[in-house]
């Protein structure tokens, strides 16, 4: 067993994840609306862990993957809150809320490293065959 697989810092699909601004230290909140049938996403969360800060991470191509989480990888954030709505980006506005269940392209998401972020714009688009990928883990620690 190799130890980014055995590591228990790694992160794995299906685990729950709170999303941090690096910036403002404020977590990704999920704030209903309209009687749970609408649902946004907000940084207002405080870390506390509760339920409207917690997502799980998918693996977008394959949605029972149990494997670990690297950088390229694209995963799609469910909320078991928002009744397994998938975090999303609308086109027409640039919201990001939680609209569908099903894992779409509004509902992609890159994992990047944030030192590479801004140039990874700037670099060619390199991709990996198969639904793994390489690097390390990408959250994990304390």
């Amino acid at each position: 067993m190799s130890s980014s697989s055995s590591s228990v810092l790694a992160l794995r699909y299906g685990c729950e994840v709170g999303l941090r601004s690096s910036g403002e230290a404020r977590y990704l909140r999920v704030s209903p609306v309209e009687e749970g049938k609408k649902f946004l996403a907000m940084v207002s969360g405080l870390g506390l862990s509760t339920r409207e800060e917690r997502f799980v991470v998918v693996n977008a191509k394959v949605q029972d993957d149990r494997g670990c989480v690297r950088f390229g990888d694209v995963v799609a954030l469910r909320s078991r809150l928002a009744r397994e709505k998938c975090l999303g980006a609308s086109d027409a506005d640039g919201e990001v809320g939680l609209r569908r269940s099903l894992v779409g392209n509004a509902e992609r998401w890159e994992i990047a490293p944030v030192a590479a972020a801004g140039a990874a714009s700037k670099a060619p688009k390199q991709r990996r065959r198969g639904g793994g990928g390489g690097g390390p883990p990408v959250w994990g620690g304390p």
